[in-house]
């Protein structure tokens, strides 16, 4: 009788465990579990993911369809399913991508100067060549720098010798 009873309890036993497939369902690329995935089964039932991917099915199923939108739906065997379910981004792609550009703007803003000077500035035309008397003010501003700088200087001194 003890015998008996053992021999059907492992065989409900094995029933059950064959009865439940589980695992997690995973982006091929990213290696991230997918939330809300749609398991679709032969027998008209259905699994949603839970947030982390995973899943468990108690029925007794031939084949199963896993459906996402942004996701290719993927369509399985019950021997096929094991512990991750990978399924692949639907990707779109383009065929050509043309790109037009515009004609970039003046760099400088005119908008503060007067008509006449808008005028003057359009009529004069950019210097041609190397101009060498075009350097005088630079050197005239360096020297009036250095100068200034001495003066600080000697102020400093000045003060720390007080």
């Amino acid at each position: 009788m003890v015998k008996t009873f053992f021999i059907s309890f492992l065989t409900l036993l094995c029933h059950n465990i064959r009865a439940q497939v589980s695992g997690v369902v995973v982006d091929i690329e990213t290696r991230i579990p997918i939330r809300d995935v749609m398991i679709n089964m032969n027998n008209n039932r259905g699994v949603k993911t839970s947030w982390n991917g995973s899943f468990s099915i108690t029925d007794d199923f031939s084949s199963a369809t896993f459906t996402r939108p942004g996701y290719l739906s993927r369509n399985m065997n019950r021997e096929e399913i094991k512990d991750t379910v990978f399924l692949l981004p639907n990707g779109r792609t383009l065929a050509e991508v043309v790109v037009y550009a515009k004609k970039p703007g003046p760099k400088f803003n005119y908008s503060g100067m007067t008509a006449t000077d808008r005028k003057l500035l359009a009529n004069q035309g950019m210097a041609k060549g190397f101009n060498i008397l075009g350097f005088i003010p630079l050197a005239i501003n360096a020297l009036k720098d250095k100068h200034k700088m001495s003066k600080k200087e000697k102020l400093k001194q000045q003060l720390d010798n007080y």
